[in-house]
């Protein structure tokens, strides 16, 4: 299901059914509709609000389960991108240790080998996204900063603030800086929280929100 609410007044509006989509974990926006993470189908499917017409845009697998984890879609300029973390090598989603982002349009791989890739954002040029498991905010050039927990979800506001979220993990037991996904079995490990800087470079001075009396998780982030 697909909720539009008042842009004021936050009151839903309509409530658009979406039954060719599966599990949905992000949409980009297209003129008339949108573009969708079909999670539980390993596809990112285009649909038209006026006749409610679904166009595959890609797949991971033919498989048509959650093989490969999609999680996010972005346009960046004219060029649209997903990230996944990959196949699972075992029954759990901690082994799935070849995670990417994909360039949709230009059918192209532009990273590889990331653990849990999530939150992609372009932004004044550069493409930041979360490496989840390594607890890294990262561009695709580098890793910029770590933090304490999960790291999923990553936002800029207009005048440049960047806000990064963690939500409480699981510990590994074979590798100490690995934090699993909060969905993975294991003891707790970091915060739920969200940081915030003006400067996406620098996380020296950070503001800290601790979220943690209400949540243990935070999926996504967005400035309004």
């Amino acid at each position: 299901m697909l909720f539009l609410l008042e842009r004021d007044a936050y009151s839903v509006r309509s409530v658009i059914a979406l039954p060719s989509v599966s599990d949905i974990h992000s949409i980009a926006l297209i003129d008339g509709g949108i573009i969708a993470v079909s999670t539980g189908t390993d596809q990112i499917l285009a649909i038209d609000f006026a006749t409610m017409a679904t166009t595959e845009l890609w797949h991971a697998s033919a498989e048509m389960v959650d093989s490969h984890h999609l999680n996010a879609v972005v346009w960046s300029g004219d060029h649209l991108l997903c990230s996944g973390f990959g196949k699972k090598r075992s029954d759990r989603w901690s082994s799935a240790i070849d995670g990417y982002i994909y360039d949709i349009t230009g059918g192209i791989y532009l990273a590889g080998g990331l653990y849990h890739p999530h939150s992609v954002v372009p932004f004044e040029g550069r493409l930041y996204y979360a490496e989840s498991s390594h607890a890294v905010l990262r561009t695709i050039e580098e890793p910029i900063a770590r933090f304490d927990g999960y790291v999923r979800g990553v936002a800029f506001s207009p005048t440049g603030l960047c806000a990064v979220g963690t939500s409480i993990g699981r510990s590994s037991n074979d590798l100490e800086s690995i934090v699993l996904n909060p969905a993975d079995p294991g003891s707790g490990t970091g915060r739920c929280a969200v940081s915030i800087t003006d400067d996406a470079r620098n996380w020296a001075n950070a503001t800290i929100v601790d979220c943690g009396e209400h949540a243990n998780e935070i999926y996504d982030l967005l400035f309004v």
